[in-house]
């Protein structure tokens, strides 16, 4: 097996996230969530559970099902940092794309106390985080205002921006700005 050649160990979380994550960027959803299902067994228990609910919110995030993104979201639990983040970023995204703004700028308040108080981030992850929801704080508000002119000072934000989580997402986004 490709993807598990030891028999005896479990499938690591990161080489099935790296799996996954890679067929849902090449388009290939049917593949991916074939993937999740098959594999999911070979995950160590006390990670499996958590680890499938992102993969299914992520599968479902980019086949455009926004709410069942964010109900798969809700059954996440995890002590990993890095799996939090991915959690607040995705449901942050669920949230922009199903116009529930002020659940987004509450979630937003609460992801920025996070990146604040966890000091074992790097700055720099920190930072692209932070820039994330900068940015995406400024586009539910141009929204909201309907702000004219917002589209252009967005993408020149975007674009100048070294360090930056969801470019693409937010790029695209600022792009739908009237």
């Amino acid at each position: 097996d490709v993807y598990k050649p030891n028999k005896q160990a479990p499938l690591t979380v990161m080489k099935y996230r790296n799996i996954y994550l890679s067929a849902l960027k090449a388009g290939e959803f049917d593949w991916a969530e074939k993937f999740i299902h098959d594999y999911r067994g070979e995950l160590q228990i006390k990670d499996r559970q958590s680890i499938v609910e992102l993969s299914m919110a992520q599968l479902n995030f980019e086949r455009r099902n926004f709410e069942e993104t964010l109900r798969h979201l809700q059954k996440v639990r995890t002590s990993q940092v890095f799996y939090k983040i991915d959690v607040k970023n995705l449901s942050l995204m669920a949230l922009y794309e199903l116009s529930h703004f002020e659940a987004a700028i509450s979630s937003i308040e609460s992801f920025k106390k996070m990146l604040t108080s966890n000091r074992t981030l790097t700055e720099q992850y920190r930072d692209k985080n932070r820039n994330f929801i900068s940015i995406l704080a400024q586009l539910i508000k141009a929204r909201i205002d309907n702000t004219t002119g917002a589209k252009e000072e967005l993408l020149n934000k975007i674009s100048t921006s070294q360090q930056l989580g969801n470019k693409k997402w937010l790029i695209k986004k600022a792009e739908e700005l009237q």
